[in-house]
């Protein structure tokens, strides 16, 4: 069906209008089929799609493989017809799958079997040029007119993103994932303007006067940058909030904010909110648009929501809090904490709403910064610890009182938070939950007899749970699981005890008789199970005399009480420092496997503690003997400026004594993989010196990663253009730049030597150099003139084809990792891990070392 408004059939006012206000247009179809209307429409119908099976394999894959793809990346316009084979090199093929027409339901949704994982399209004939605003509800992602464009692969109804459709045919392309679509284009509801959906807000909690935090999108869609623009919060005298230049069509997550209203402006109500008005003002101050936001007020003891600024990319975050009974705590007698994290599709209101509250102790939900998020790895792990910061400080919790639960995703968040850091909680309790996405989700592993293979392998440690798994006897543990569990097999939790029955010298196992994945609150709020975890408490540094821990990234996690690991001697392999202190003696002794750098932080063994019959302090001002992996040290001298003793091992692998050794490259608090990137309020700058191609593809890319990051992670990811960059402007982020050395002209302000230069035509890495258009990189190094730790990100290739490469590369998928530096071809499409021609990791300096591979 087509639906026709002829542009002499438009208001007069509309035929001169800007794009994003002209409301009519064509849409047209291969059946030929007409209906005109001399009406401007509110919604274009995509009635038909035509669809195709996957064509490759995806999954948790650094390099998901698709033969559609690849054409795509090699120039090919895909455009498909009913009936055409799906591969044109099998059109001679009776058996070749081809597209197939499928018909919408009465509520415009698509359903079929190829929409699990497969592919769509859509081929729609404007008349008149327009923006509409695409909801591709059911869709991984979205191509239109092969300008990509995150989807709704979880059809959460969070995200509507502006599209342009041009005069004449559009191609929308639509990689499919869960069995179901159901996309929709809009009219956009003005220009510029502040949108209704997918709304970040705190809760008003009556007698608290701190501030409150709004996370609102903002939609271009226009064809032009936005710039000077302002949100401000009317009848207020607050400073107004900065909104960032916002890209052509594009959804922007601006923090907003805004002072608690004084007690006389809440309704006495205690059913009714708090509205405020917003405007978006104008470089003058004009209001363009208005919206109203209507906060919830609840009481101080009541399940709340509350927000804060997140440190990765400065967007809006909240988590959920069932705050411990009112008189069972205070200054005397501070409260614990229970951090419980959601399972997939879970709201985290809705998981500390599970709770019944409780004596002394505050249950706080994070969000894994969506109701799917990253499995509470990556980003989703970063957000935890955020939160865990946020409500520590916020409700003045004990933190040697800090437990760790969480149910079915979240449980797997469990195992994976409590590997990671120990030092953080007392104990853990994971709930229905799986171990590592080898044993459940799908990851890939890797040919570790491959030498490319064995680095992904390696830089996909911080996702192998099990690696850590000495870890784990530091803390108390619980297990809880449904033997008759339909969704995580209780197979899972069984392993775990037959693991920790080797070694764990405090841990309890419930099996739930005849219960499945969910069997009520109970999953969750298990009375044996938090009395188990509430019963722990973390014992203070002072009083340990043993420590036992293992990381496999001292940039994610580097200590446990006064041991911290610096750096290892080979990234990605577990590093483990075992450490015994007699402090009568002065001696530390220490067994370490795979560590380059150690440190020994002595300021809480200093001090005496409370208990008398606890172990003696550890006297400053004396000398202390260490022996290291069997080699007796020189008397080490109590250090003098800083109360830490820094070792690391010289060129012959011997340990000396460091002096204010510098930070290495990856180390505690300087993250070093590619993936990292994309923390420390990251900044995408996109080339425009190469060629119009080229430049297309790099503010494409960064808008849609942008794109994708929002929908995933909640996030607030900004762009700007090479030439709108100024370095001055923007110290100690991370940068990620898109181009190559000579078309993104940011490249000199924060690269001074990078491992890789990628310039048109080929890729030089060292002394060795990879030539043709096809060729493709991903590569980390450390921003120029950064004392704080910044990081450039770089996505490029020696051509518009090895750019086009990295386009669909899941960056934002977790479990799916990558070494510092990756090169590669066009042919990853095609042939996976396969196309990779050299790979590595950096050496502590941050510059290229022997740690590397070459095809």
């Amino acid at each position: 069906m087509t639906v026709t408004v002829p542009s002499s059939a438009m208001p007069r006012a509309l035929r001169s209008a800007p794009p994003a206000a002209v409301l009519a247009c064509l849409l047209s179809w291969s059946s030929g089929d007409r209906l005109a209307t001399q009406e401007p429409v509110e919604e274009l119908p995509i009635p038909t799609l035509l669809v195709a099976p996957a064509d490759g394999n995806g999954g948790r894959t650094p390099f998901p493989t698709s033969a559609l793809e690849l054409r795509r990346v090699l120039g090919e316009r895909i455009e498909p017809r009913a009936g055409d084979p799906v591969d044109p090199s099998r059109a001679d093929d009776p058996e070749a799958p081809v597209w197939e027409r499928i018909e919408a339901g009465a509520n415009g949704e698509f359903r079929h079997r190829r929409l699990r994982g497969g592919l769509a399209f859509a081929l729609l004939d404007v008349e008149v040029a327009a923006t509409w605003m695409l909801d591709p509800r059911g869709a991984r992602s979205v191509r239109v007119n092969d300008a990509p464009y995150a989807g709704d692969l979880y059809s959460l109804g969070v995200s509507r993103v502006p599209v342009p459709l041009v005069a004449g045919r559009n191609r929308l392309l639509f990689e499919a994932g869960r069995g179901r679509l159901q996309p929709r284009l809009l009219r956009p509801e003005a220009a510029v303007f502040l949108e209704t959906i997918d709304r970040t807000l705190p809760d008003v909690v009556r007698g608290d006067a701190s501030p409150l935090w709004l996370g609102l999108p903002v939609t271009n869609a226009t064809g032009a940058w936005q710039t000077g623009l302002t949100i401000a919060v009317e009848g207020r005298k607050e400073p107004v909030a900065p909104v960032p230049p916002l890209p052509p069509y594009s959804v922007t997550r601006v923090a907003v904010r805004t002072g608690a209203p004084e007690a006389g402006e809440l309704p006495d109500d205690p059913e009714a909110g708090h509205t405020l008005t917003l405007a978006l003002r104008d470089a003058e101050g004009t209001p363009v648009h208005r919206t109203q936001v209507a906060l919830r007020v609840v009481a101080a003891d009541a399940l709340q929501v509350r927000t804060f600024v997140s440190r990765i990319d400065g967007s809006v975050q909240f988590y959920a809090v069932q705050p411990a009974r009112s008189g069972t705590y205070g200054p005397s007698a501070p409260p614990g904490l229970l951090l419980s994290l959601h399972g997939a599709g879970v709201d985290a209101r809705a998981q500390a709403g599970s709770y019944s509250q409780k004596s002394g102790v505050f249950v706080v939900a994070p969000t894994n910064r969506r109701p799917f998020g990253f499995d509470w790895e990556d980003w989703g792990r970063l957000d935890a610890l955020e939160v865990l910061a946020d409500a520590t400080a916020r409700f003045g919790t004990d933190a040697s009182r800090t437990w760790l639960t969480g149910h079915s995703m979240g449980g797997h968040g469990t195992w994976q938070l409590g590997a990671h850091f120990p030092d953080r909680f007392a104990a853990i309790a994971p709930s229905a939950g799986w171990r590592d996405f080898r044993d459940y989700g799908g990851a890939a592993g890797f040919d570790v007899d491959d030498p490319i293979g064995a680095l992904f392998e390696r830089a996909s440690s911080p996702s192998r749970t099990l690696r850590l798994q000495n870890n784990y006897a530091a803390r108390g543990i619980y297990v809880l699981h449904g033997d008759r569990d339909e969704s995580v097999p209780v197979g899972e939790a069984r392993a775990m005890r037959a693991l920790l029955g080797g070694f764990h010298p405090d841990f309890a196992y419930y099996e739930r008789p005849g219960a499945g994945h969910w069997w009520g609150a109970q999953c969750l709020d298990w009375p044996p199970l938090i009395d188990f975890v509430t019963s722990r408490q973390r014992p203070a540094d002072r009083d340990v005399r043993h420590v036992d821990f293992t990381t496999v990234d001292p940039a994610l996690s580097s200590r446990l009480h006064w041991l911290e690991i610096g750096r290892a001697q080979r990234f990605g392999d577990p590093a483990r420092a075992e450490a015994d202190l007699d402090s009568a003696a002065r001696r530390f002794t220490i067994r370490t496997e795979n560590v380059a750098r150690l440190g020994l932080d002595l300021t809480a063994l200093a001090s005496p503690g409370a208990d008398p019959d606890a172990a003696p302090p550890l006297p400053a001002g004396e000398p202390l003997a260490i022996t290291l992996d069997g080699q007796e040290l020189p008397p080490v001298p109590w250090p003098t400026g800083s109360t830490t003793v820094d070792l690391g091992r010289d060129g012959e692998g011997a340990w000396r004594l460091r002096d204010a050794p510098p930070r290495p490259w990856r180390g505690p608090g300087r993250p070093g993989s590619f993936k990292a990137a994309f923390q420390n309020r990251v900044l995408l700058v996109y080339g425009t010196q190469g060629t119009e191609e080229e430049n297309a593809w790099a503010f494409h890319k960064a808008r849609f990663d942008a794109d994708v990051f929002r929908y995933r992670g909640n996030g607030a990811l900004q762009i700007l253009a090479d030439t709108a960059f100024r370095a001055v402007d923007h110290p100690d982020r991370n940068i990620v730049l898109y181009g190559h050395a000579t078309t993104n002209a940011a490249w000199r302000a924060v690269l001074e030597a990078p491992p890789l230069v990628p310039e048109g035509g080929r890729i030089r890495i060292g002394d060795k150099s990879f030539t043709g258009p096809d060729l493709a990189c991903l590569f980390v190094a450390p921003r120029a003139g950064s004392a704080a730790g910044a990081m450039v990100g770089v996505v490029g290739g020696t051509g518009v084809t090895g750019m086009r490469a990295t386009t669909g590369l899941p960056f934002f998928v977790s479990g799916v990792h990558w070494p510092d530096w990756t090169v590669f071809r066009a042919s990853v499409w095609q042939d996976g891990l396969g196309g990779v021609v050299a790979a590595g990791f950096l050496d502590p300096g941050g510059q290229l070392g022997a740690d590397a591979a070459y095809r």
